[in-house]
């Protein structure tokens, strides 16, 4: 193993591993990032894979922002990183196969204040690597993007911030910086690291690591882009709705995170407004935004939970358990696993895979009625998607609207 480091005073930092070999490389420097992949060459006589780590944290208001911070920011996150892509690409290509892991950040995704430069650069290189990826995959090379979240590092240590702030910015940026963050421990993105070098997995460009790396895309997924803005900006000045705290991880929640990116079952079970969800698998936002469906995967039940104005959720207006039994023993009871809304919100399709059926239900003022169900026998079916054309559901169950009764 080949690692790079900035400093002459790290280069003995892995001095007791006998596998890995550290060379002098400020990835500022062009002209030493372009023969880097040669210089590397000659060391170890082949390379299998570039993991492009480096970069910094430049905070603060825009406004703020000097051009010369901006400037120095894209330089190391992204210029440098492009002219390491380009040092390897020509052996990768040659001997085809390769492997390219290119950090970029879950603030490329967020949409995080204070932090616009800085998560500019990172969506820059998640938007290269997609590039790449499609460039290169005909030669065998492989590309992707990892997105951490917060996590113990010394990135924190090393901030460029913005001076001169004006005072206006003063209450939400105190606001925003005393946020309690969850903290995952960089041994889970090390591994996350490992995987995408050794997973084989020609298709996948995006992986994350940690629990908020890995919330954030599917709770923008869930509640689209605005929504979940509007939640985000409430977050960020100190006033997170509980819908918010439902969904994404907390300190507390990731005290015992498990394997990587995943929370101990035992954390992530609640009783929240009287109802007992255990083993919540997944849960589906009505697109007029008014309630939230919620499966109980070892609970057996659907549950419906008004959205309050201000966010808050509601106690359950209704509930709804599954009834029958399964061909295994091990999934013997009912175990909801899916719902998914149709785009106007007026049924949803619901995955039970202890009783291998799907179902569809109709959601009306907060209750819930059975319409259909279809069994699958002995798949254990665990989700359900709507088809492209909106009368139907994909397979394995297909429904069709009852137009007459606009079902």
């Amino acid at each position: 193993m080949d690692a790079g480091v900035r400093k002459e005073s790290d280069l003995g930092a892995h001095a007791e591993l006998d596998n890995v070999r550290t060379l002098l490389l400020d990835v500022d420097d062009e002209d030493a990032d372009l023969g880097f992949g040669d210089l590397a060459l000659s060391q170890f006589g082949r390379l299998d894979a570039l993991i492009n780590n480096a970069g910094y944290f430049q905070g603060g208001p825009l406004e703020a922002t000097t051009m010369d911070q901006a400037h120095r920011q894209f330089q190391t996150n992204v210029f440098g990183l492009i002219a390491l892509n380009k040092t390897v690409i020509p052996i990768f290509r040659k001997q085809r196969s390769g492997v390219i892991v290119n950090v970029s950040s879950i603030s490329a995704d967020a949409g995080f204040p204070y932090t616009s430069v800085y998560q500019a650069s990172k969506a820059a290189v998640a938007s290269l690597s997609e590039g790449l990826h499609a460039e290169l995959a005909e030669f065998g090379v492989q590309v992707k993007a990892l997105h951490p979240g917060s996590h113990e590092t010394k990135i924190f240590s090393k901030v460029d911030r913005a001076e001169n702030v004006p005072q206006e910015y003063t209450a939400s940026w105190n606001a925003f910086a005393s946020l309690n963050l969850v903290r995952s421990d960089p041994a889970l993105t090390a591994e996350v690291m490992f995987r995408m070098v050794t997973d084989g997995d020609t298709k996948k460009v995006h992986y994350y690591s940690g629990p908020d790396g890995e919330a954030i895309p599917r709770v923008k997924q869930l509640l689209g882009q605005d929504w979940y803005l509007e939640e985000l900006t409430a977050r960020n000045r100190g006033k997170a709705t509980a819908l918010w705290n439902a969904l994404m991880p907390t300190p507390a929640k990731a005290t015992n995170q498990g394997p990587p990116g995943r929370q101990d079952r035992e954390t992530a079970r609640g009783s929240p407004n009287g109802v007992r969800l255990r083993g919540c698998a997944h849960l589906a936002v009505a697109p007029d935004g008014q309630h939230v469906v919620v499966a109980s995967h070892y609970g057996g039940e659907y549950a419906v939970l008004p959205v309050h104005e201000d966010g808050r959720l509601g106690p359950a207006s209704h509930t709804v358990r599954n009834t029958g039994s399964g061909p295994h023993a091990r999934q013997e009871s009912n175990h909801p696993h899916a719902v998914v809304f149709d785009p106007r919100g007026r049924f949803l399709a619901t995955a039970d895979l202890g009783v291998d059926k799907v179902q569809v239900l109709w959601l009306a003022d907060g209750r819930l009625e059975h319409v259909s169900e279809a069994p699958v026998p002995g798949i254990g079916v665990r989700g359900a998607n709507l088809h492209p054309r909106p009368l139907r559901l994909s397979p394995p169950a297909l429904h069709r609207r009852n137009r007459p009764a606009g079902r």
